[in-house]
């Protein structure tokens, strides 16, 4: 992705708001931002793909702000590897894609990527009125990917 579509996408969410905002309003209506599990960590040469989610987390929060004296909801929602096309199609680029594909999974604390329904789950009760009371927040759908972290405790230390 360049700087220029960066630019684009980000105008796009905005813009695309913008358009049902009068409609969201007399539904006391919800919006969901679909950014990355990158929105909150990184992986080296992605650059301008990390900005953008980092992007759309900040555009989630100050649209939740602005919308909410319109009774207007504003959430993001932040899936890590999805088993859609696109991850096929870039697994294909690789001379082993199903080693592709297995390293992604074992990622995962729990050993599998996303089903596109499971995402749709999560948006489609973000934008239900059981979220009423949910605006500004971001919701990771990752599996448990970035729940650990690097390294290990020494030996000899007692566990939780």
């Amino acid at each position: 992705m360049t700087g220029g579509s960066f630019t684009v996408q980000l105008g796009q969410v905005h813009s695309a708001a913008r358009a049902c905002l009068t409609d969201l309003r007399r539904k006391d209506g919800a919006i969901a931002n679909v950014a990355s599990a990158q929105s909150l960590a990184s992986q080296a040469n992605v650059l301008a793909y990390t900005v953008s989610k980092h992007a759309i987390l900040g555009l989630t929060r100050s649209m939740a702000i602005d919308f909410a004296g319109d009774n207007v909801r504003v959430n993001a929602v932040c899936p890590g590897t999805v088993d859609m096309p696109m991850l096929r199609w870039s697994a294909s680029l690789d001379l082993d894609p199903k080693s592709v594909i297995d390293a992604c999974e074992s990622m995962r604390q729990l050993g599998r990527i996303a089903r596109p329904e499971e995402i749709a789950e999560i948006i489609a009760f973000l934008t239900h009125e059981s979220a009423s009371f949910v605006t500004g927040a971001v919701w990771t759908v990752d599996g448990g990917l970035l729940t650990r972290i690097g390294g290990a405790p020494r030996t000899g230390q007692e566990q939780l």
